[in-house]
């Protein structure tokens, strides 16, 4: 009776998951107000994709674009003459010289309009929410439907230089497969991400995270089920365009244990990004911009999926590991201070799917990926 009981506690926790999302950023909207009160978190200009960093911006109806935090730029940084909302005739770029000088440089942009900030001053940085379809094309092979929120919030922890990102996460995968090997036919991925951005000189800033969270069936609770995978990379800003990225990552697989991570970003110019970044190279490039809405396209490759800790038919607990490797092309929508979207389709291959109890690895078939997904 107490083991029933369990488990059904635990698939109550795991239907709850998205909804505790989806409350935690509702809750913080509603105390937006007196969070305002904190100092602004300015934070760097991006660097590897799953540690963009933040940059400082505001929202056009909020506050003037460019202004400084208190009304005054800080060291090194040019002020932008304030641009309103009621100002901005949509359809036509914003022609205030002064909104396209690089807060960064010193220097104008190469381009005609200066690109939307990834992520906004204040608190609240954003909520995400992502469906991914990785069909199957033959009964012998295994597909997979995930459904993905979250939530990011920055704090100035110990100082605006010094910021504190916390990103709660939830993710339901829904398989689709054969009876031999038997797998489980939903996992969950349940964790809270801790990013330290600081900053150590002018040119010179750390990226640290650890992401303590449960990988698992929720059949049954066991310790392999709870997992902190990390990384740390220094960021160095070798030129105004260019910048070096060295560290490494921590996945806590038993497959792979550690990655080297590093690379070169190029920013050209504000319509192009280089990110020639191992394990996640990505080229973008946009398409159309007016100031207020943008319209991206980009290549990538990532390395797929991981462990979860799950229950066999024959009641043994284990752990499973999926592999794979994607190349993805994807079409984004930019808005500043409103809904972003995107779209992507690509190539999974190189699928493994593999048991520590040294049971035969499986290799589905190579096959295909659709995602799309909302952020605000």
């Amino acid at each position: 009776m107490e083991i029933c009981l369990r488990a059904e506690s635990w698939r109550w926790l795991a239907r709850s998951g998205a909804g505790f999302v989806a409350a935690l950023a509702l809750v913080t909207t509603l105390f937006a107000q007196g969070l305002q009160r904190l100092p602004a978190v300015e934070m760097p200009p991006s660097a590897l994709p799953v540690w963009e960093a933040p940059v400082d911006a505001a929202p056009i109806n909020a506050a003037p674009i460019g202004s400084g935090t208190l009304g005054t730029p800080s060291a090194g940084v040019l002020q932008a003459t304030p641009i309103y909302a009621e100002t901005i005739n949509a359809g036509n770029p914003i022609t205030d010289s002064a909104l396209y000088d690089d807060f960064i440089t010193g220097e104008m942009s190469t381009c005609g309009v200066k690109r939307i900030p990834d992520y906004k001053s204040g608190f609240f940085q954003k909520i995400r929410f992502t469906g991914t379809w990785i069909p199957s094309f033959d009964e012998t092979d295994v597909g997979f439907s995930d459904l993905e929120a979250l939530a990011m919030f920055a704090a100035p922890l110990p100082t605006t230089d010094w910021p504190l990102l916390m990103t709660p996460k939830f993710m339901v995968r829904y398989l689709d497969g054969p009876s031999s090997p038997d797998l489980p036919a939903r996992l969950y991925d349940t964790s809270i991400e801790f990013r330290w951005l600081p900053k150590l000189t002018d040119r010179l800033r750390l990226a640290l995270a650890i992401e303590p969270g449960v990988h698992t069936d929720f059949e049954k609770y066991d310790a392999d089920a709870f997992r902190t995978p990390g990384h740390g990379v220094a960021i160095y800003d070798w030129t105004p365009t260019r910048q070096l990225v060295l560290g490494a990552m921590y996945l806590d697989r038993e497959d792979i244990s550690v990655l080297p991570a590093g690379g070169l970003i190029l920013k050209p110019n504000e319509d192009w990004q280089f990110d020639l970044i191992f394990p996640y190279p990505k080229i973008a490039g946009r398409l159309w911009a007016d100031g207020r809405t943008e319209f991206w396209h980009y290549v990538a490759a990532e390395f797929g999926s991981g462990p979860y800790s799950i229950r066999r038919v024959d009641g043994r607990q284990d752990v499973i590991i999926l592999s794979d490797y994607r190349l993805l092309y994807g079409l984004e929508r930019k808005q500043l201070g409103g809904l972003w979207s995107r779209i992507e389709a690509g190539y999974v291959f190189g699928r493994e799917i593999e048991f520590v109890s040294n049971d035969p690895r499986y290799q589905p078939s190579p096959t295909l990926l659709l995602r799309a997904g909302v952020q605000y």
